[in-house]
């Protein structure tokens, strides 16, 4: 058996480690995501009360909602990814938090 001691995240190799620029190459565009759930949500209350007026309506709805939910999962799943491989790091403790995500 080892020594038990937990190395440190630069001390693994990294075919132990996630790849997490698969999902975002940068925080920047993690950013850029994070803006644009936040333009669908306000596109997608826009039709409030108009969605049994036209078919196309909900068809426009259904369609944002599809890609607010891609866009919010893949934001959510990098985000606590990030988190997970280091705790301590502020940073991506403020991309998780819960209310970030929800603002």
């Amino acid at each position: 058996m080892g020594t038990g001691a937990i190395k440190k995240r630069e001390e693994i190799n990294s075919e132990y480690k996630w790849k997490l620029e698969d999902i975002y190459a940068n925080e920047n565009i993690w950013e850029q995501d994070y803006q644009e759930v936040k333009t669908l949500t306000q596109e997608i209350q826009g039709y409030q009360g108009s969605l049994t007026s036209a078919s196309a309506n909900l068809l426009k709805v259904l369609q944002l909602n599809d890609e607010l939910g891609r866009k919010s999962e893949k934001l959510y799943v990098y985000s606590r990814m990030r988190r997970d491989e280091n705790n301590a790091n502020h940073q991506y403790q403020a991309m998780f938090s819960s209310r970030r995500m929800r603002e």
